[in-house]
């Protein structure tokens, strides 16, 4: 029901009033992004990066909205698992950084370390990370829970990958043992639910991991928005733990609901990752027809996804690249000007 009621908002807006107004009201501007988008992104995303699109399509839009915009276009694609596109927007040529604040720098290392990770390019998510330990975003990270607790997830994220179980669930609960202020920032406890969820999982406290997946379902249903893309997250870390207990044909019904959700979403990743557990948990029943049918669909999703993951890849290395020349040339500009300055004061000096 709410996401019929945000599209037909969408299609008001977008047809019956003109554009001119929509961009001259910049409280509208935010109503749309704080409202419609975030109601439609975990849930529709092709429909919510149409609203962001007519947003940037505005030459006039100011340097902090388009930035703004720019974050939550990414996490549009993201959720689509478009990481190419997702980047893109991240390091966009019309997002000058000096008109980055603190805080938003903060959101776009985030947010780019979130990406590299899932493209496997830990090296590189780690260098963004390590950008965060400038003395002045620092302290803005300390200061704020909100930044505190997202960057712990992500480093989390990469204890996990590391296998580092213990030592992650040390992270984030110590986090939340000094300040939680998660009523106010609800999609920060999923994403720290799931996460925790997935490493009690890996150090067999399946119990535990059960509470935080449940959490996260709670939480979910009980939100202001759909949220299919976590959702899906919680079922796939549920269906885990019935295959643990041989629970299959609960799985199974879990996996299924995650499929549909997954394809809901247009993603590719989540789609595979819930077919190869719908492909064992069938094998453990031998069900050899749906076992089959699984793993030929398998086959067919890894072929698309190594396509995509290779452009995504080569997208992420460019765009580094030209980030650092950019840099570079910034720095050559500074040391010209610097020995120019030099230069004449040396002459005011000796004539």
């Amino acid at each position: 029901m709410k996401n019929i009621k945000t599209v037909l908002l969408f299609i008001l807006f977008t047809v019956f009033i003109p554009k001119q107004f929509l961009f001259s009201q910049q409280d509208l501007t935010y109503k749309t992004l704080n409202n419609n988008i975030k109601q439609l992104m975990y849930s529709n995303p092709e429909q919510a990066g149409n609203i962001t699109k007519m947003l940037l399509d505005n030459n006039s839009i100011k340097f902090d909205d388009r930035n703004k915009i720019n974050l939550i276009s990414a996490k549009i694609h993201k959720v689509k698992g478009d990481y190419s596109t997702s980047l893109k927007f991240l390091f966009d040529k019309k997002t000058k950084k000096s008109s980055l604040s603190n805080q938003d720098k903060i959101d776009f290392a985030i947010e780019k370390s979130t990406i590299f990770r899932e493209l496997s390019l830990h090296n590189e998510a780690k260098t963004i990370l390590k950008t965060l330990e400038d003395e002045h975003l620092n302290q803005l990270v300390n200061n704020n829970f909100l930044n505190k607790i997202n960057i712990a997830i992500e480093k989390g994220n990469f204890l996990l990958i590391e296998q580092k179980y213990s030592e992650g669930i040390s992270l984030l609960e110590n986090v939340i043992k000094i300040e939680n202020e998660f009523s106010k920032f609800p999609e920060s406890e999923i994403l720290y639910r799931i996460l925790l969820g997935q490493l009690y999982f890996k150090t067999n406290q399946p119990n535990i991991s059960k509470v935080h997946f449940e959490k996260v379902l709670w939480l979910i249903d009980n939100g202001n928005y759909q949220n299919n893309y976590h959702k899906t997250h919680a079922q796939i870390g549920l269906a885990d733990i019935l295959f643990n207990q041989k629970n299959h044909q609960e799985a199974i019904k879990l996996l299924l609901h995650a499929y549909d959700n997954s394809i809901g979403l247009q993603n590719i990743y989540l789609q595979e990752a819930v077919l190869k557990k719908l492909s064992i948990n069938y094998l453990a029943l031998k069900d050899s027809m749906n076992h089959k049918l699984t793993s030929l669909n398998l086959i067919k999703h890894n072929a698309e996804i190594e396509k995509f993951e290779q452009e995504a890849i080569n997208t992420a290395y460019n765009l580094i690249s030209q980030d650092q020349s950019e840099n570079n040339l910034k720095k050559q500009d500074i040391y010209y000007t610097i020995t120019y300055l030099i230069i004449a004061l040396a002459i005011v000096f000796l004539s």
